[in-house]
């Protein structure tokens, strides 16, 4: 039986009930029950259906999500030759990516809409439809629980842009994940050492039975250990964070575990711009799954929707390879790639006056089937582009959910970019909804992590 989480949401008076009754009403209907349009462009972007909820053919359980379009092929190819023809469906920082390596191609299939989920998240999201709100300043979300707090975006609201990043870092991504894999720093010369790492998150906020008063006085959305496995000298290093979700009102908690000293300690600021360990200064630790943590050093403006070519259905990548199949000099095997046109919400966050970040200018783009980031443009204190992301997002059907499978970020100044989540020869598939429960994510459990 498939996971259907249990999650309910108390109503927050007669007006909010009113006017949320209306925005709920518009899901099912004209939106998708997670609030994207249900209707095709009447060209290449379909109906949505439904999604992709059940095994396809082909696929074996235990194994990794076997891809359920093996016959499709590539419509055309987009390349820094042609590129200014595609301009306006793409983002700045694929464009200039395009432009600066002549050996990228992005090849461009059928776009299948197949992100669903199950019933009791879609029951979930319509009550948080009805009834969500905004914490003071926009850093935190009351009165949801479960999945993505506000489906039904307003293009007016002048809270739209940051409305529309709680709903990506509140979508839904099962109880739990435990995945395996590679991140790899890879230099212009295509050279890396890969870091191999276990990671376990339990994602309390989608727990089944969870409400919206637990969430306000627990504070917490997910909890999350990670375990170096590979290379021997980082090998036994392990990180505990509890992700608190008005970071502002609590921030983020987090523990490190020495295992040459045998030491759990507090680590005092992994959040915003502080580097990611292990990456030669290479990527922000907001910038895991996209972005993450506290909004609050932004403003955040929704620019508008549109329809651009993004990585979606990834599964050519999604596979137990060598990592130098997929990790080539300058950027991924053009080979192993998958792009779709896809509708996408474009949100920009300019660096608030006062507040200090690396990037003071960001651009995110949100998948409106998934509420996934699935690109970002980063910008430097000139206003240079400088760093570009992307998502390569699958489905994982047998949850049901849609998140990433590889993650990219590429350097435009020195050349590297970083992969994660690369699944290398022996990365076992992700498991999703493992029983987990608080004493699995306290820091003495850093000493027995595996």
């Amino acid at each position: 039986m498939k996971y259907q989480p249990k999650l309910t949401v108390a109503a927050t008076g007669l007006a909010l009930a009113l006017s949320g009754s209306v925005l709920a009403g518009e899901l099912g209907a004209d939106l998708t029950p997670i609030g994207a349009e249900k209707a095709g462009n009447g060209g290449d972007i379909p109906e949505w259906t439904g999604g992709l909820t059940t095994a396809p053919a082909g696929h074996k359980a235990g194994q990794r999500e076997a891809n359920p379009f093996p016959d499709d092929k590539p419509k055309f190819e987009i390349t820094g030759g042609n590129a200014d023809q595609y301009k306006d469906k793409l983002s700045e920082g694929l464009y200039a990516m395009l432009k600066k390596w002549s050996t990228l191609k992005l090849p461009v299939y059928e776009t299948r809409r197949t992100t669903g989920y199950p019933d009791g998240i879609y029951a979930a999201i319509k009550e948080n439809a009805a009834n969500a709100k905004l914490a003071a300043g926009g850093n935190g979300v009351t009165n949801a629980v479960g999945a993505s707090p506000f489906p039904v975006i307003d293009k007016a609201d002048k809270d739209a842009g940051i409305k529309i990043i709680w709903n990506h870092i509140l979508r839904y991504r099962g109880k739990s994940a435990v995945r395996e894999s590679n991140t790899a720093v890879v230099d212009p010369n295509g050279n890396f050492n890969p870091v191999f790492q276990k990671e376990q998150v339990w994602f309390v906020w989608s727990e089944d039975g969870k409400t919206a008063a637990d969430v306000a006085k627990e504070n917490i959305v997910f909890k999350y250990i990670r375990k170096i496995q590979k290379p021997a000298r980082l090998a036994g290093t392990r990180v505990l964070v509890h992700e608190t979700l008005d970071q502002v009102k609590e921030s983020r908690k987090a523990w490190l575990y020495d295992d040459g000293r045998k030491r759990i300690t507090r680590a005092p600021d992994v959040a915003y711009d502080t580097l990611e360990a292990g990456l030669g200064g290479q990527r922000t630790v907001d910038n895991v799954d996209m972005y993450n943590g506290a909004p609050d050093r932004y403003d955040w403006k929704l620019v508008g929707k549109k329809e651009m070519y993004v990585p979606g259905n990834s599964y050519l990548l999604h596979k137990n390879q060598p990592i130098g199949e997929l990790c080539k000099a300058g950027h991924l095997n053009p080979a192993q790639l998958r792009y779709e046109l896809r509708r996408i919400w474009v949100v920009e966050a300019k660096l608030k006056d006062g507040q200090r970040h690396v990037y003071a200018r960001r651009i995110f783009y949100v998948d409106e089937d998934s509420w996934s980031v699935v690109g970002y443009d980063q910008f430097d204190g000139k206003d240079q582009l400088w760093k570009v992301g992307e998502a390569f997002t699958v489905q994982y059907y047998t949850v049901p959910t849609t998140w990433s499978s590889v993650e990219t970020q590429y350097d435009l100044l020195d050349g590297k970019y970083v992969a994660s989540g690369v699944p290398g020869e022996d990365g076992p598939p992700t498991v999703f909804n493992q029983d987990f429960a608080d004493k699995d994510f306290i820091p003495n459990a850093l000493k027995s992590a595996r």
